[in-house]
Formats: C-alpha cells, structure tokens, sequence
C-alpha cells in the first residue's frame, strides 16, 4: 500500500510552529511529532510544501518567511505580520534550526519518502502571503490581468523573468535538501499562459522546454545525492484540458520528464469522474495518482468539508479506475481535525475502506478548472422533462458479499414515484424518504432525500437510469452507501 499526503506550506505549519516558539526551551526533538504522526499509518510519501508566493524555506531569489517577518509596509500599507511568522522566525533566527531539514531527516528515520512541494503559480489574495516579486510582475505587465478574475493575479510564464526565477528557485532548494522527490504543482494555479488569445504551440513548447530543465536539475541532483529523485505534477482532471492550458503531458511521459503525475480537482469541491484510465493509458510508463482534496463542495450552500466516509468512497472509486495510489492534499494529520488521521489510516486499499462505513457520492469538476471551449464534467443537477430519459453513474470499488448496501437519492423537484429508475438495468421501487448524512451544505432546503436498499454491486460503475413519467423532476444528489 501506498499513500502521498502533502502538507500545505502554513495551514498546519504555521500553528505547530508558533505552539514551539512559546515553550520556555527547545530542542529538535520537539519537531519530531509533525512527522511522526504519519508512522504507523500507510502514507509512504510526505510532501512539504514549501514555496507559495512566498518560501518557508532560505533562499536568494524569493520573499521569505523571515522577510514577511521583518515586514513593516506592504504595497504602500503598514503590516504587522509577526503573528504568522513567528515561529519559524524564531526557530531559525534563534535557536538556528530549519524545520524542513530536521522533518526531512525523521521522514527518512522512520522510513517515509520525504519529498518538497512547490506551488508554481499562487494567487491568494491575502497580503501576507504575497511576494515583493508578486508587485515587481504587476507594474511590468508579468500578470494575466483582469480578464482572468481571480486567477488574473497568476504568473505569466511567457515571461522569461518568470521561469527563470523559478528554475533557480528549485536548483537551490534541491541542492539543499536531500530529498526523494519534487512535486510542481500546477493546480496552484493552472493558469500560467493567456491560453485564451495567445497562441499555445508556442507557450506549449515553452512549458515543455521548462519541465526539461527541471529535468536536468533533478539529474545533477541525483548524482550529488547518489539516489533516484522522482519529478511529480500536479494538473487538472484531464488530459486534453490540462493540454488547453498548456500542459502538455504526453509528450513528459514520452520523453520520460516525469515519474507521477496527480489528475485533481483544485480546491471547492472533489471530482468523482476523473478519467483515470485515460492517463493510465496515455501516459505509459508514469505512476498515476488518485486526488482528495478536503471539500466535497463549496458554493451558495456553503462549505462542505468531504468526511472520512465520503473521502473513503472516492478512494474506492480511484482504486478501481487503477491508480497507482491515493494522493492526499488538505489532509494534514491530526491537529485539529480527526478525519484527517481517519482518511490516512483508512482510505489506501479496497480492502481498508470496505472495513468500514463508506460513502460512493457523485461530485462534480470545478468550473475554475475547466477551460474554454470543453464541457465542464457536470453530472448533477439532472433535470428532466415529463417523458425524458436521462442518466448517471456511479463509483465504487468491488463490494464484499457480506456488506448492506443503499442507493440515495435527493430530488429538489420531484418523486422517485414520478419515475422510474433502473440501477444497471434493474428497477428500483422501495425508495424511502431519509435524511443524508453529514457533510452539511451539499443540498438546499427542499431537497428531499430517498434511499433504497439494493443488491451487493460485482461492477464499479454503476449505472442509474431516470425516466420521467409523472410530470418534470430535478435530483441534486446521488450516493451509494456500503455498511
């Protein structure tokens, strides 16, 4: 069994450091249980993030952790940022100790896969999370601009300045760090081009020539260290979208620039339908990994974190579709939020999560990740007219004969008794009306659910089939339940 988690640049970083600068004395011993945490569970690869806008780490060519520290006047304003910073201020400025190096080190002790993490293109919008070179790119014109909403605030990687400060920035660290892998992560953001009115052969070639370089960095590496150093990208879902925006993936794969790469959703909700089997195909000879990230959705309803048993649904479902293994991200551990200690410990085999209760949902492709010109991945809502059929599917992995199993449907308009639904060919009648469980926010208010018993599942798509015979009908929620 394998598992990759990766551990965001300040979420849990900066609340576990700044808890070790109030202690009275310190030691590097006191960093040891941020890593530890991961010992007796099946994550085999940590990756610390370590670059956003800003490094955590020393370096000659970015803001630092220690430069947001020192900060007085951002962009014109008075800051104070001392209340982030504090702790690996301290830690490294006075007691001498970088972190990274000393959680690095215990991975390799305790025998995890120790790995760095770099976001190529972080927009967040808050200040002190912003880099000095982030104003320097914004008055030469480096950004996308407005057109891009948000993501206008991204990184133009046309701009040779651009790459360069971010090849050298990767050299330094992977000459620091002794490590088994680099992540670059590209859904943090995938826009890095004007992919909409400039031409992307050319931005293409560009990208691929700076995956080579990379490439080439890794391979000094590797000979100074004596060991394999794995490159692992994160992209969008597909393919051909990742393509669109100018990540040009098989041709990585064929000229063997890359070891892993990661298809995932970026941040408000998870994705059910990412077409892991087309990267398997496609991508001969590169480990594909299976994506959670920590939100089952995130809109007008609110924010609906994923739990343990939807995450172990998904990872059911990634299992089945042959990913290699299941990649973690804002799944941090234990601090704060049990079901992450949960989701690592349960979700890295078939056979772990149908140990126990799991939750197969149907979620969506984020809109922010679909670029123009290709159909967002949309499978609910599913509306339907008096007479019209329409159907979805739904993931799992093999289900024991021994487990029960429920099919739950919410219908904001309607009645399964408006209907008539077949389950791979199969009608169903005895619906009940129930409530979902948590997460809250995934359905309005009027939303009534229905759930029905069904038999052990040999597939792992399922196929659900709505026929509209008594009038229209809107359903915005499907799962299936094993317990």
């Amino acid at each position: 069994m394998t598992m990759y988690c990766n551990i965001d640049i300040n979420s849990t970083v900066t609340p576990f450091l700044n808890g070790l600068s109030e202690k009275e004395s310190f030691s590097k011993e006191m960093l040891y249980p941020f890593i530890d945490m991961y010992k007796d569970t099946p994550v085999t690869d940590v990756l610390l993030c370590i670059f956003a806008q800003y490094s955590a780490t020393d370096t000659k060519y970015w803001s630092t952790y220690a430069d947001k520290y020192l900060q007085t006047v951002d962009n014109g304003e008075t800051v104070d940022y001392k209340e982030y910073y504090r702790g690996i201020y301290k830690l490294n400025k006075e007691y001498g100790t970088d972190p990274y190096d000393v959680w690095i080190k215990r991975c390799k002790e305790i025998g995890k896969n120790a790995w760095i993490s770099v976001r190529m293109n972080d927009c967040h919008v808050q200040s002190w999370l912003k880099s000095e070179f982030f104003y320097k790119a914004k008055e030469n014109g480096w950004l996308l601009g407005k057109k891009y909403g948000y993501f206008g605030e991204c990184l133009n990687y046309k701009i040779g300045e651009i790459r360069k400060m971010m090849l050298d920035y990767i050299k330094e660290q992977i000459e620091r760090y002794d490590v088994d892998g680099i992540e670059l992560d590209f859904m943090r953001e995938m826009y890095c081009f004007d992919y909409i009115d400039d031409n992307m052969d050319e931005c293409i070639k560009i990208m691929n020539d700076f995956i080579r370089d990379v490439k080439s960095i890794v391979n000094d590496a590797e000979k100074k260290y004596g060991h394999k150093i794995k490159i692992a990208i994160r992209l969008n879902r597909d393919i051909n979208q990742s393509l669109a925006f100018g990540f040009d993936a098989r041709t990585w794969a064929k000229e063997k620039l890359v070891d892993v790469i990661i298809p995932s959703p970026r941040w408000s909700n998870c994705d059910s339908g990412i077409p892991i089997e087309v990267w398997k195909k496609e991508l001969d000879g590169v480990e594909i990994l299976g994506c959670l990230e920590t939100l089952l959705s995130s809109g007008a309803l609110g924010i609906a974190y994923m739990t343990a048993e939807t995450a172990r649904g998904l990872s059911a479902s990634l299992l089945s579709a042959g990913v290699d293994a299941i990649y973690l991200y804002n799944y941090f551990g234990e601090g704060g939020r049990p079901r992450d200690a949960e989701v690592q410990k349960t979700c890295a085999s078939i056979e772990d999560i149908y140990n126990h209760r799991t939750r197969c949902v149907v979620m969506c492709q984020e809109k922010a990740t679909c670029p123009q010109g290709f159909e967002r991945w949309m499978p609910l809502p599913l509306e339907l007219t008096d007479g019209e059929c329409k159907s979805i599917s739904v993931r799992n992995g093999k289900i024991p004969e021994n487990k029960k199993v429920k099919l739950v449907l919410g219908f904001e308009k309607g009645e399964p008794n408006d209907l008539k639904i077949l389950l791979n060919g199969e009608e169903i009648t005895n619906f009940k009306e129930c409530k979902i469980d948590e997460p809250e926010n995934v359905i309005s208010e009027n939303t009534k659910c229905y759930s029905a018993s069904i038999k052990v599942l040999d597939e792992i798509e399922q196929c659900i089939e709505f026929v509209a015979t008594k009038g229209n009908a809107i359903i915005n929620w499907a799962e299936i339940i094993v317990e």
